[in-house]
């Protein structure tokens, strides 16, 4: 009973917030069009830095690539957000985006000091 009183409390709350489309025109917008390229860069990183990944498995440089994979992805999430927030569908806090980009970008400078360490 519990369960069925909490699923309808629930479905209520959700039937009666507000719907709007998305805005897909903000995305011809210059600075929106490019978070969209930076997204399809970083999916295809994301790829490729997995591919790496597999095929260096076990070696001394797969702890780098793996890092580098969690910065890429880390990258996706943002640009995710940044077009998501353009298209008016979901709005993250304002401090979400520069905080993953932030992480983002310590990770790849530890990828980098890994693999310099390791090459040298």
């Amino acid at each position: 009973m519990f369960r069925l009183l909490t699923c309808f409390v629930i479905g209520t709350v959700a039937v009666g917030q507000s719907s709007s489309a998305a805005n897909f025109a903000a995305l011809a917008q210059p600075g929106n069009a490019i978070a969209v390229i930076i997204l399809l860069a970083a999916i295809v990183c994301c790829a490729l830095s997995a591919q790496v990944v597999g095929l260096v498995k076990g070696g001394q440089l797969s702890r780098s690539w793996q890092v580098f994979l969690i910065g890429f992805l880390l990258l996706a999430v943002s640009q995710v957000l940044a077009v998501l927030a353009a298209l008016e569908v979901f709005v993250a806090p304002e401090w979400v985006a520069p905080l993953l980009l932030g992480v983002m970008t310590a990770l790849f400078g530890y990828g980098l000091f890994q693999t310099k360490r390791i090459l040298a």
